[in-house]
């Protein structure tokens, strides 16, 4: 699935139910997020079962600050998006 799909899908759901788009966000960042590692990874996780349902603990860093729009300064996550 394309990301801008993924996000538009994660809209519509946000429509109906906040927090169902918030599950649905949260569970669909862990494949993708680990699209961004070396093929070794996925293969360590999916070789011998393409089933394989996977989570991870991300924890936000960051700090929101007001301007005309709002930008986000952190480590971790935000610091690998702002690379990409």
């Amino acid at each position: 699935m394309e990301l801008g799909t993924f996000y538009d899908v994660q809209l519509a759901l946000a429509e109906g139910d906040m927090s169902t788009a918030w599950i649905y966000g949260v569970s669909g960042v862990h494949p993708w997020f680990m699209a961004l590692l070396d093929d070794r990874a996925a293969q360590e996780v999916w070789g011998r079962d393409d089933s394989t349902l996977i989570c991870s603990s991300l924890m936000p860093a960051g700090r929101a600050t007001a301007k005309e729009a709002f930008g986000l300064a952190g480590t971790g996550i935000c610091k690998l998006l702002r690379a990409l």
